[in-house]
């Protein structure tokens, strides 16, 4: 609501919903009642027991700099307090990121998915706060968008504002996903409730 929001793909509604208002949208691409019995749970974002916290990620470091998250051909599970990306984030191998509190990607930071070492690089973010990307990009070129996976229990607000990229796919079953910008979306997005101020575009691959 209260902005543009070209699709992709197509929408549909849950069982017995009703009609999609959703004006600038193609009548074509709105399939009400497209969902009957579907439910989507609550992600489980509490940490393995004696899974140590490794504090408050934050890397600071020069602009630029990147800091490598994972080895290839190996699992690693790590656990943060919080976790605010202000440079590039390298993921290589499979990593599952634990994060108690607040998830925030700035304007000057970044996840990129490094499938050169690795190519089944990929990354699960179980965020238990908030998420909030501010002008930053998730990195995923010409790879599914599984590979980039942010569940979170939340429910508060997902946040996308400035000119955002992202690829991947977002689970929020309780949280309101809000758009304050330009977001460009690909992948599937699962949220109780959607929100674009702006200019939001999301598309979806029926392939």
């Amino acid at each position: 609501s209260g902005g543009s929001f070209p699709l992709n793909g197509k929408v549909g509604s849950g069982e017995g919903s009703g009609s999609v208002n959703a004006p600038g949208i193609d009548s074509s691409k709105i399939i009400p009642d497209a969902l009957p019995e579907v439910s989507i749970p609550t992600p489980d974002t509490t940490p393995p027991a004696g899974l140590a916290s490794s504090g408050a990620f934050a890397d600071g470091g020069p602009p630029g700099s990147t800091t490598v998250l994972g080895t290839a051909g190996s699992a690693t599970t790590v656990r943060y307090d919080s976790m605010a990306i202000k440079r590039t984030v390298k993921v290589v191998g499979d990593v599952t990121i634990y994060v108690t509190g607040d998830f925030t990607m700035n304007a000057t930071g970044g996840l990129a998915i490094d499938r050169s070492s690795d190519p089944n690089s990929k990354v699960t973010i179980k965020v238990a706060g908030q998420v909030t990307v501010n002008g930053a990009s998730v990195s995923n070129p010409s790879q599914p968008p599984e590979a980039v996976r942010i569940e979170t229990s939340t429910t508060g607000l997902v946040k996308f504002n400035g000119t955002a990229d992202f690829t991947g796919v977002l689970v929020a079953p309780q949280a309101t996903v809000q758009t304050n910008g330009t977001l460009d979306f690909f992948g599937a997005m699962f949220a109780k409730t959607f929100k674009a101020s702006g200019t939001a575009k999301l598309h979806y691959d029926e392939a």
